[in-house]
């Protein structure tokens, strides 16, 4: 027997006022970040508040919208998303780079962001009906994801472009792939850091893995393909440090296990950063206090090192209370992926408590040093419209799929 919605029982209140108050806070670290009471502060504060309203409006709409129905336009939208970026690649150059923002009328548009949520939805839709048994249908999957994270990083955007694979490896996991073909789709990933470790550390992470796939039941010709995949990354990954990433791309990386060796230029970021985050405190110095964020020396501070902000002038208090928001809605979209009705719904609310988790995790160790500067924004927090938009939509998705739980 079905028993009759009532809106206000059924609907996820807590996760709605949680969303709009962390964007909230993120309005008033973006008037602090860029000026305060100056002019700048206050237009780019003005800008995110609508941006938020915006949001506000979409998340509304993506509770509004049926997943099951939105999952079968995935296909559509994800060969959609990327004809844009192949266009934006081979035609919308500013200079010698690939332009990022697709412009209608008086919006910019990033596409870069759009692809993630019409990869998830295209992935969740195919492995809602069957997820990957063999290395050829899970190498598909790869390829899926691959294709919108190559086009990004081409523009260059390599912060974007990461996010697509620990995504892909969530929502094969969650789908129910076996452990060993996850192993098989990670072991070349991994030989690419070990090809720059000493030759018998890279012959011995070859042994085991070859006797790990043997033990977990792997057929000798996926054990065949994974190790030829796995020689083959080894020997390329050099080449594509030395050709392929920028020089900044790779000071970048080095500096991140040293940034004092370019202390000015690539590790300046990060060294900033460290001093902007210990310089807190435990209470902070105060809202507009903060003297990293007030004398300019943190370059992005509104976009890529919000968090920064948030800890110099809130310390340790204040980032420990946003990170309990941020658990809290991640939390509760955990919940509510265990508790769907459909398996591409719980796909979807997975997927989407992924990409909300990794921009998290990514961005404030970005932050703290611990990764490489890669520009991708902290969810909410960080200034921008399309970012904030798709996370909007994207937490309206969860609201509609708690909400349909109750009576269908």
């Amino acid at each position: 027997m079905v028993r009759k919605s009532t809106f206000l029982r059924d609907f996820d209140l807590l996760l709605f006022i949680a969303t709009i108050l962390i964007a909230l806070v993120g309005v008033a670290i973006i008037f602090s970040a860029v000026g305060g009471w100056e002019s700048s502060g206050r237009t780019f504060a003005l800008k995110q508040t609508v941006w938020v309203a915006l949001g506000i409006l979409v998340m509304v709409a993506g509770f509004l919208t049926n997943p099951e129905w939105l999952i079968s336009k995935g296909k559509p939208l994800y060969i959609g998303v990327i004809s844009i970026l192949v266009i934006l690649l081979v035609l919308g150059r500013s200079g010698l780079t690939p332009a990022r923002w697709f412009h209608v009328g008086l919006f910019s548009i990033q596409p870069s962001e759009l692809a993630k949520i019409a990869y998830l939805l295209y992935a969740t839709g195919l492995l809602a009906k069957k997820a990957p048994k063999t290395y050829p249908a899970l190498a598909f999957h790869l390829f899926l994801a691959f294709c919108p994270a190559l086009l990004i990083a081409a523009q260059p955007d390599l912060g974007t472009a990461f996010i697509f694979l620990p995504l892909l490896l969530l929502v094969l996991l969650w789908a129910g792939v076996e452990y060993r073909l996850l192993i098989i789709l990670l072991a070349p990933l991994l030989f690419v850091f070990l090809s720059f470790t000493q030759w018998w550390i890279t012959l011995s992470a070859f042994a085991v893995l070859v006797v790990a796939l043997r033990l977990l039941g792997a057929n000798p010709k996926q054990v065949a393909s994974c190790a030829g995949a796995c020689a083959t990354f080894a020997l390329v990954s050099p080449l594509l440090w030395r050709y392929i990433l920028r020089e900044y791309q790779r000071q970048r990386i080095l500096t991140l296990f040293n940034p004092s060796i370019d202390p000015l230029g690539a590790g300046y970021n990060i060294i900033q950063s460290q001093i902007a985050i210990g310089s807190g405190g435990f209470w902070g110095k105060g809202f507009l206090a903060g003297t990293q964020t007030k004398l300019r020396f943190l370059p992005q501070q509104h976009t890529d090192f919000v968090f920064s902000v948030l800890a110099e002038e809130f310390g340790f208090v204040g980032v420990i209370l946003t990170l309990a928001v941020f658990a809290f809605i991640i939390l509760r979209g955990t919940r509510i992926a265990r508790r769907a009705m459909s398996k591409e719904t719980s796909i979807l609310a997975m997927g989407i408590v992924g990409l909300i988790s990794i921009h998290v995790i990514v961005n404030i160790a970005m932050s703290l040093g611990l990764f490489p500067v890669t520009g991708l924004p902290l969810p909410f927090l960080s200034y921008g419209g399309s970012n904030i938009l798709v996370n909007f939509f994207s937490v309206g998705l969860l609201l509609g799929i708690e909400y349909r739980r109750h009576f269908f």
